[in-house]
């Protein structure tokens, strides 16, 4: 498996600590040394913390997907992120 669909949330109690943005530094170095030149990915818009640490990791928002997805039969909007992997976390 990819390591880019291996990458899971971080256990609770060592949230807060910049392993999010570490883990997310290991991912897009993997993705540019087999020849990717941008991660992107989507994000509840709620998930302000995930939208931090993405930010805090180099990734810009560029739009939101309304209605992208239900989850327990409500309907769910998701915030697009991406990153160049030619420029450096911020």
């Amino acid at each position: 498996m990819p390591v880019w669909q291996s990458f899971r949330y971080i256990e609770r109690s060592w949230r807060g600590q910049g392993i999010g943005v570490v883990l997310m530094d290991g991912l897009c170095q993997a993705a540019q040394t087999q020849g990717y030149w941008k991660v992107l990915s989507r994000v509840f818009v709620e998930n302000t913390a995930s939208r931090r640490m993405l930010a805090r990791a180099g990734f810009r928002e560029v739009g939101i997907y309304q209605r992208h997805a239900q989850l327990e039969g409500n309907w769910r909007d998701v915030v697009i992120v991406e990153k160049l992997l030619d420029q450096p976390s911020q």
